[in-house]
């Protein structure tokens, strides 16, 4: 008798312990329950992963110090100064990158709109320009142009 009595707790504890079930009557309705009963057209034993006995891997909500705090703000602050210093040497960049573009430009224009051009030489004087110097001049400054507009 006391065998038999602890044969059955034993396998009623099990039952219990089993977890889950998910069965389908006979009507075709799913159900889920602890367990299930005995005219269940289908039975299925569900098993559960139990996570809570396992540390998060990197959980980024974990309570961290006030000093990887404080390095973390700072190492953004950091990282936020240098892409702001960045984007206003860009910018300056941009900016000077314009400004010679309009200087070689008028410069070409000047000589293409001129009729006679001249040189300075040493003493001060005007050396007239030929047409082939200036010619020479206009491409010079076209080249430049082009390399300061790109």
């Amino acid at each position: 008798m006391n065998k038999s009595l602890l044969l059955l707790l034993v396998l009623v504890s099990v039952d219990a312990y089993a977890g889950m079930t998910k069965w389908i009557d006979e009507n075709g309705r799913v159900h889920y329950s602890e367990g299930a009963p005995r005219n269940a057209a289908k039975v299925e034993h569900l098993q559960f992963k139990d996570t809570r006995s396992e540390p998060a891997a990197d959980n980024p909500y974990e309570q961290k110090s006030t000093a990887e705090m404080e390095e973390d703000f700072q190492r953004g602050k950091t990282a936020r100064e240098n892409a702001a210093k960045k984007e206003d040497q860009a910018r300056a960049n941009a900016e000077a990158k314009q400004v010679n573009c309009m200087n070689a430009r008028n410069s070409l224009r000047t000589l293409q709109q001129s009729g006679r051009t001249f040189k300075m030489d040493e003493n001060g004087e005007r050396i007239y320009l030929d047409d082939n110097q200036r010619q020479q001049q206009i491409d010079a400054a076209q080249q430049a142009a082009d390399r300061a507009c790109r």
